[in-house]
């Protein structure tokens, strides 16, 4: 199925974004029943889908945008709606709310530096390996 063939022009990048989307989310909720935890547990789960996540756009950007003409549908799929929906700073904040709540704010201190330092340098290694490969 094109793209370009089933939806209007002012329809595709959108359409982009919810096919990747439910890719994403997909992905997120396998990951999620892979790796069940409870609420008063450490949130691997989430932890694990946001780091590679990270690594992943820091990695797929530097390339796609290399390749300038497959950038205006690659990065609203993958980007955008994929890696978006597949990483959750939403869940990352109740969790550590949830942490916090169930008499736990260490626990929350070291996820919240784990996932922002560990988040930030898996980013920075994929764009340079990005980059590389671009």
């Amino acid at each position: 199925m094109s793209i370009r063939r089933t939806f209007p022009p002012h329809q595709r990048r959108p359409a982009a974004v919810v096919a990747g989307g439910a890719i994403g989310t997909a992905a997120r909720l396998a990951v999620g029943e892979a790796i069940a935890t409870n609420p008063t547990a450490f949130p691997w789960h989430t932890l694990a889908v946001n780091l590679v996540g990270a690594a992943l756009l820091g990695f797929l950007l530097p390339r796609l945008q290399a390749g300038a003409r497959s950038t205006q549908y690659t990065i609203p799929l993958l980007a955008i709606g994929g890696l978006g929906a597949f990483t959750t700073f939403s869940g990352f904040a109740v969790e550590i709310v949830e942490l916090v709540d169930n008499g736990q704010p260490d626990t929350a201190i070291l996820y919240a530096a784990v996932s922002l330092t560990a988040g930030l340098a898996l980013a920075l290694i994929g764009r340079r390996l990005g980059e590389r490969t671009a």
